[in-house]
Order: C-alpha cells, then sequence, then structure tokens
C-alpha cells in the first residue's frame, strides 16, 4: 500500500482548512489548470437556499445539465459481492481520505477552468463539512464490472436513500451527481466510468463508479475531473462514438492530445488541458472552432438544453 506522504497530509489539511460547506477552496498551490483513458461539521445556514423552491428534474438532461451554477456531489462508500471498506482498517481509511482529496482536487480544477467563461461555477463536495453529502452502503451485487447492467440497483439506492431535491434546496444547487467509491486493489483491471444522460434517454440519474485501484495504479484526481465532466456532457475523445469522428480520435493521438477528455494524467495534481471543445461540451459555449473544423456533432446542451451560458 502506498504510503501517505508529509505532502499529501499537508495538502489534505490545507484544503479541508480553506474549504467550506458550499464554498470551493481558493487554494493558489501548484494545481494545473492546462498532460489514462476512463471533519468538523460546520454551520450550513450561509449556503441553505431560502427560496423554498422544488427543483425535480425532468429527465431531459439527466441529474446534472450544464456546468454552470452551483452543483452538489454526493459521495456513497459502497461494498459490493467483491470489494469492501474497513472502518477499521488504517489502510482503508487512508484510501478514503484520500478520495476526498482528490474529489476536492478535481472540483477546484473545474472550477479554475470554467472560469475563463464563467464566474459561476461551484461545488459543494466536503462530506466532512457537510456529512449529508456521504453516504456508507451495501450490495449484495458485484458492482464492480465493465457494463452497465447494475443502473438500476446502483439508481434505485439513491431514489431510496438520498434526498436529492432536499440536497439542491438546502444548498441552493442547479445541479447533482453521486460518486460511488470501491475500494479496489490494483489488479482491478475496470478503469472508472460514469453513467450519464448521454447513456441514453433512460438516463435520468447521473452517477460515477470510482474505483480506488485500476491497472496497477491509484486512481488519480484527473480521472475523477474527466468522469465528473461526462455528467455535464463531455464525451471521451479517445475513441469515435456519436459526436466524436475517427479521424478526429486519430488527431488527437498524433498530437498526444493533453485534452482530459483524451488522457488522463497520474500524480496527486492534474496537468491536463481544459480546452475550448470541453467548453462547449459542457455547456459554457454555445459554438467551437473544433467542432465546425472537424464537423464533430453537436452539444447535448445544443440539442435538448435551450439557452446556453453567457460568460
Amino acid at each position: 500500500m502506498k504510503r501517505i506522504t508529509a505532502f499529501f497530509i499537508t495538502l489534505f489539511i490545507l484544503l479541508s482548512v480553506l474549504s467550506a460547506c458550499g464554498q470551493t477552496a481558493d487554494v493558489t498551490s501548484d494545481f494545473s489548470v492546462a498532460g489514462d483513458s476512463s471533519s468538523e461539521i460546520t454551520s450550513d445556514s450561509a449556503t441553505e437556499s431560502d427560496s423554498g423552491t422544488e427543483r425535480t428534474y425532468d429527465g431531459s438532461l439527466g441529474s446534472a445539465g450544464k456546468l454552470n451554477g452551483k452543483t452538489v456531489v454526493v459521495s456513497i462508500y459502497a461494498d459490493d459481492s467483491t470489494t469492501s471498506w474497513d472502518k477499521d482498517d488504517t489502510s482503508d481509511n487512508a484510501r478514503l481520505e484520500s478520495t476526498l482529496l482528490y474529489l476536492k482536487i478535481a472540483a477546484y480544477w473545474l472550477t479554475s477552468n470554467a472560469g475563463q467563461y464563467t464566474d459561476d461555477v461551484s461545488f459543494v463536495c466536503d462530506w466532512k463539512q457537510c456529512p449529508d453529502l456521504r453516504y456508507d452502503a451495501e450490495f449484495s451485487e458485484t458492482l464492480v464490472r465493465p457494463d452497465g447492467e447494475m443502473y438500476q440497483v446502483q439508481r434505485q439506492y439513491i431514489v431510496d436513500n438520498i434526498d436529492s431535491d432536499g440536497l439542491l434546496d438546502k444548498y441552493g444547487a442547479e445541479n447533482i451527481i453521486y460518486l460511488y467509491f470501491f475500494n479496489t486493489d490494483f489488479s482491478n483491471e475496470f478503469t472508472p466510468r460514469t453513467f450519464d444522460y448521454g447513456c441514453g434517454p433512460g438516463i435520468d440519474i447521473e452517477y460515477v463508479n470510482m474505483y480506488t485501484g485500476a491497472c496497477d495504479f491509484f486512481t488519480p484526481p484527473a480521472s475523477y475531473a474527466h468522469e465528473m465532466m461526462h455528467t455535464f456532457g463531455a464525451p471521451d475523445l479517445y475513441y469515435a462514438n456519436n459526436v466524436i469522428s475517427q479521424s478526429y480520435v486519430d488527431y488527437c493521438e498524433s498530437i498526444t492530445s493533453g485534452d482530459i477528455m483524451f488522457s488522463t494524467y497520474l500524480g496527486e495534481h492534474i496537468s491536463n488541458e481544459f480546452t475550448e471543445l470541453d467548453a462547449y461540451y459542457v455547456g459554457l459555449t454555445d459554438s467551437s472552432e473544433t467542432v465546425e473544423a472537424w464537423d464533430l456533432g453537436l452539444s447535448e446542451h445544443e440539442l435538448y438544453g435551450g439557452e446556453w451560458v453567457e460568460g
């Protein structure tokens, strides 16, 4: 098991101190915004919405639409038929703590990069300061798998156990996404995956399956950001799909693209690029020079989401 270095611990403490419930840490460290593929409980009165408005999603873009406004991130630490979290094990607890750190790094990176287009992006994700954002779940099924056969099982857990509308209202958020965390070791061959609206019209709740270990490595913060971007509509760029052509995939390979939707770099900071193409697909702009030049598919926001976000 990889040891938690002094830097790792110091950075975690720094982020924990600076990040308040409903706010994004204002950290100026070595987090890059520019190279694998996919606590103490504080008062939350200042972050609660006073509107009392109910927010019920109609499934038109899933539970997360554009990367705009405030997003609530719910963390679910899951045991399934093949993996489990031992709350009394020091190593497991260290891994669990690292998932929160990596999540906060990813949220900071997304907020910083979205800031090129709008100042109205923030995440509420710190379950140490906001305990209602963390759940511990047990499943008899095998959820660590390469397919989506368990979508309905995982969706039903969310419906039965999480007051999503209540969380949206409490934190005054526009979007909500769910991260399932599985305590996998390095021998795990499955990489993280996201079930988002782009997977099909039946996907009204968007969630990510995150694995602590995969393919001989700890899953890095860049993978967290990559998967979270899927929930806002960003497609993978490393294979041809309904919006990305094979010719553009070949181009990305030829230039060894650092776009976070093409590759996710290892390490405890994110050095991937957030490109104008990414900004378009997550709804921050209404057009993209790359889409026009390569005749790529339209974003789900342009197809289904109505008004675009003006920065």
